[in-house]
């Protein structure tokens, strides 16, 4: 249809006749024609060529009204293969699963290639990244981006933290604002980078570029990108509640299993106190004080000859304390006050000693 309209119009087509590149620059060129065609029907007397710019003119309008529909799918698939990505990531399990999957998922929206970094303090680095069909140009990215990185205020990723908003970089090769290290790795002609926040700080980066249909990215890319990011903060979020709250779980749990311990311990201990405060009726004598030897029996309190006459019978700490319905860490307290007691080096000497007491 260009053709023919650049046929049609001669001298009054416009300059630029090569291919369009994408659906924007294909309506962007039908318009220039749609407005050369208008001239031409005013500098035209009525005849048969004013039908046939008649007829041209409608087509054009036509295909224009053709490609804003196709612009339209296209963008409500892309803004739908947001969904379907985050509905595959929302079975990720950590935070540190998310940041490995989430660029190959920004890639599925329809970029060759995705990088997502951390920002750690006052700097940046780059944690993952997915190059479409080239796993080896991915790994040299991410060697590149791995080397952590200032934010100094010359630096787009500074103005992304500053505006907490996404960047569209149209001429990424001639602005010096870009990282010189990323501008020769990966030769990038224009990108998009958006913000990951989670709370009320910026998390990381999403950078993406090299759309699958050949364009440069433009407004429409920096907003798709965006979306995906702010989806992935409110995900990185809830995992990092998630992993908290398992955290505090295992706490209260732990202290919850020590309880019964800490208890046995502390039963241990005030019936020990208790023997040790013994008041002394007319005629007694507590037997530290009868020139008994310190590894006298009765210094054992009720639950010490309990554990003492199981080691007799040869149980184990674990047998003892099921024995005794305690925990093994309770009977392994209890031995160790045996044994002081009675001046015992071991278990076997203890045990002789209860014995000889008979």
């Amino acid at each position: 249809m260009l053709a023919l309209a650049h046929e049609l119009l001669g001298r009054n087509a416009p300059a630029d006749s090569r291919t369009p590149a994408d659906l924007d620059e294909a309506d962007f060129a039908l318009e220039v024609v749609e407005e050369a065609l208008t001239r031409r029907l005013g500098e035209t007397a009525p005849g048969a060529e004013i039908a046939r710019l008649l007829g041209l003119s409608q087509q054009v309008g036509h295909a224009r009204v053709m490609l804003r529909q196709a612009e339209l799918a296209q963008r409500s698939e892309a803004i739908a293969g947001v969904g379907r990505a985050l509905d595959a990531l929302r079975t990720v399990g950590s935070v540190a699963e998310l940041v490995r999957l989430a660029p190959t998922h920004v890639g599925e929206l329809g970029y060759r290639r995705c990088m997502l970094s951390r920002v750690e303090g006052n700097r940046w680095v780059a944690k993952s990244c997915y190059v479409r069909n080239d796993s080896a140009l991915a790994a040299e990215i991410l060697a590149v981006g791995s080397r952590s990185r200032t934010l100094g205020h010359r630096l787009i990723e500074s103005e992304i933290v500053r505006r907490r908003s996404p960047v569209l970089v149209p001429r990424a090769q001639a602005d010096d604002r870009v990282d010189p290290g990323f501008k020769q790795v990966t030769s990038t002609s224009s990108y998009v980078a958006a913000p990951i926040m989670v709370g009320s700080g910026v998390f990381g980066f999403v950078h993406a570029d090299s759309p699958s249909d050949g364009r440069e990215v433009g407004e429409f890319d920096r907003t798709l990108v965006r979306t995906f990011s702010e989806c992935l903060g409110y995900a990185l979020e809830r995992l990092y509640y998630q992993e908290r709250l398992r955290t505090i779980r295992q706490q209260v749990t732990a202290v919850m299993d020590a309880s019964p311990d800490m208890l046995d311990e502390m039963i241990a201990s005030n019936e020990e106190s208790a023997n040790d405060s013994v008041v002394a009726l007319p005629g007694y004598r507590h037997p530290m004080q009868s020139g008994h030897p310190v590894g006298n029996v009765d210094l054992l309190t009720r639950r010490e000859l309990e554990v003492l006459a199981h080691m007799a019978e040869g149980d184990s700490n674990a047998r003892i304390a099921n024995r005794l319905f305690i925990s093994e860490a309770t009977v392994k307290a209890h031995v160790r006050h045996i044994l002081r007691k009675l001046g015992a080096a071991n278990r076997a000497k203890a045990v002789s000693r209860y014995l000889r007491a008979g």
